[in-house]
C-alpha cells in the first residue's frame, strides 16, 4: 500500500510539474508575442516564472532546465541572458537530488564571464 501511495504521489507530482512548466512557457510565449521592449517588463516576466516555480515548489532540475533553455533565445539581450541564467543557477542549486557540481560550476563561470564581458563593453562606450 505504501509503494502504491508513493507511486501515485510521484505521478501526481510529475503531472503537477509539467503543468507548472506549461504555465511558465505560456507566460513567456504571450510576453514574446507582445514584445515588451522595456527591460523592466521583460525582467518582470522572468521573475513571474521564478515565482510560479517557487510557489508550486517545482523540481529544481526541471525549472532550471526551463530557464537554461530560455537563455538560448536569440532575442535576449546580454543582461537578460545573465538574468535568466542566474535563475537557472538558482533552481539547479535547490534541486533534489542535487545537480552535478561540475555542471553548476560551469554555469556559474558562464554567468560570470557574461557579466564581466557586459561590464567591459559598458566601460568601452
Amino acid at each position: 500500500r505504501t509503494f502504491l501511495h508513493r507511486l501515485g504521489s510521484a505521478e501526481h507530482s510529475a503531472r503537477f510539474h509539467r503543468i507548472t512548466l506549461a504555465q511558465a512557457d505560456l507566460l513567456v510565449k504571450e510576453a514574446s508575442s507582445q514584445r515588451p521592449r522595456n527591460p523592466l517588463e521583460r525582467r518582470g516576466i522572468w521573475k513571474q516564472c521564478d515565482s510560479l516555480f517557487t510557489k508550486h515548489s517545482s523540481n529544481g532540475r526541471l525549472s532550471g532546465d526551463f530557464f537554461l533553455e530560455q537563455s538560448k533565445g536569440s532575442s535576449l539581450s546580454r543582461s537578460e541572458q545573465i538574468e535568466v541564467l542566474g535563475l537557472a543557477l538558482k533552481c539547479y542549486k535547490r534541486a533534489d537530488p542535487p545537480i552535478d557540481p561540475g555542471f553548476v560550476q560551469d554555469l556559474e563561470n558562464r554567468v560570470l564571464l557574461l557579466t564581466v564581458s557586459q561590464e567591459i563593453s559598458m566601460d568601452g562606450k
